[in-house]
């Protein structure tokens, strides 16, 4: 494996011993998790009534995402404090088996877009102490919408884990965080003007914050995360995203056998309208496990989103079957519970006049739901099963998986 050293003389690179462990398709040498090499299918459990198991258990990284100790590591010992020039110093992997970079406790700036690696993960030493802040900023543009702070286009085997990422706003009059308000376990107020309103273009100061009359700007369109191009077998875990200036994930379409885990998002700016603050699944084979999600406009599934499966999730978030997706996506074991501020249902869809309808047999199972606003919980009951039908039409179905679950998998 052939690593670069840039003729910088600041940066220098102390190679860690590099040789592949047996463990790489073994039970890793931490707990097991969905999406591990040993979170494989459950024949026992299939049932034929729902042919679509069949597609749901290639969801994710294609032998699991590999375990820490089977990757080999490269050590980076650098006085400097961009991602760029960090991810300069390795060269794509030729067999593309992916390689670790360690990047140390210690906080890093981005001020351009980063662009992936085929077989490079960046992982922080620290979850909480490794920070990356992003300085981009971004105007909503007709052909050049958002701004994404990672790239991964045509990659494989390429992921980032186990640190922080947020979005600095900050000017010569201070520093601003989004206009929002209640998580679900919060106490929420009916006064006119105190939920946030679900506006574009605007920030309040970190400190002492005025709500209700908010600070125009117009240049945060800036998300984290996108999947594009024929991505594949690439993940993010344990990862903190917060305060996005628009989407803290979007897998855009052709990408496929994605796995996202563990993360913690929360925020984000541009919570209005034409598609901004989602966690946005357009791809197929998309496994999202695990996943904490508050104050953002919707998790998507949408524009040619097929054989997804988000499991064992905690949404304060609708799950939201957005705009022509492919159907047979499925939805299991989630906790979705919305505080007052978030109007939509608790399973949704797109405005009729404004999207096209949801694909076919997009479903639901044992989901614990509930909404604090009456009448938006139409999910409400565990064990049944629920297909979207059309533009906020969910149907219970009298059928139930034979062995209790839609998604038959378990650890070898």
């Amino acid at each position: 494996m052939k690593y670069k050293i840039p003729s910088t003389p600041i940066l220098t690179l102390a190679l860690a011993s590099v040789a592949f462990s047996s463990l790489s398709f073994a039970q890793c040498n931490t707990a097991n998790r969905t999406g591990d090499p040993n979170w494989v299918y459950d024949s026992s459990k299939n049932d034929p009534a729902f042919s679509a198991m069949q597609q749901w258990k290639n969801a994710g990284v294609q032998g699991g995402i590999p375990c820490k100790e089977s990757v080999p590591q490269a050590d980076i010992v650098w006085p400097t404090n961009t991602i760029q020039g960090i991810l300069n110093l390795v060269d794509e992997p030729a067999d593309k088996k992916p390689v670790h970079i360690l990047i140390k406790s210690g906080t890093y700036y981005i001020t351009e877009p980063i662009k992936m690696k085929t077989g490079v993960v960046l992982r922080g030493e620290s979850k909480t102490n490794t920070k990356i802040i992003v300085r981009l900023k971004h105007k909503f543009e007709r052909n050049d919408r958002k701004r994404f702070a990672f790239i991964f286009e045509n990659v494989e085997n390429s992921g980032i884990e186990n640190l922080t990422i947020k979005y600095e706003v900050k000017d010569a009059n201070g520093t601003y965080q989004p206009l929002d308000r209640n998580n679900y376990t919060e106490n929420y107020t009916t006064v006119p003007g105190e939920a946030w309103p679900w506006i574009n273009d605007v920030k309040v100061k970190a400190s002492n914050p005025n709500k209700k009359n908010p600070i125009a700007d117009d240049d945060l369109y800036v998300g984290f995360m996108l999947f594009t191009g024929n991505t594949k077998n690439s993940w993010v875990q344990d990862t903190r995203l917060l305060e996005a200036g628009t989407d803290p994930i979007a897998a855009y379409p052709n990408t496929r056998n994605l796995t996202f885990r563990h993360n913690d998002i929360y925020r984000c700016y541009n919570k209005g309208g034409e598609g901004n603050c989602y966690y946005d699944i357009r791809g197929k084979y998309i496994l999202v496990a695990k996943e904490r999600v508050r104050k953002i406009r919707h998790v998507a599934v949408q524009k040619g989103a097929r054989f997804n499966v988000l499991y064992k999730n905690n949404f304060e978030v609708d799950v939201n079957f957005h705009d022509a997706d492919l159907g047979y996506n499925l939805i299991e074991g989630n906790s979705i519970k919305l505080p007052h501020v978030h109007f939509w249902n608790n399973i949704s869809t797109g405005a009729a006049a404004q999207h096209q309808p949801p694909g076919p047999n997009n479903t639901t199972y044992k989901n614990s739901t509930d909404h604090k606003r009456a009448g938006k919980n139409n999910v409400p009951w565990w064990g049944s099963v629920y297909k979207v039908i059309t533009f906020d039409d969910v149907n219970q179905v009298s059928a139930t998986p034979a062995h209790g679950t839609l998604y038959p998998m378990k650890f070898n």
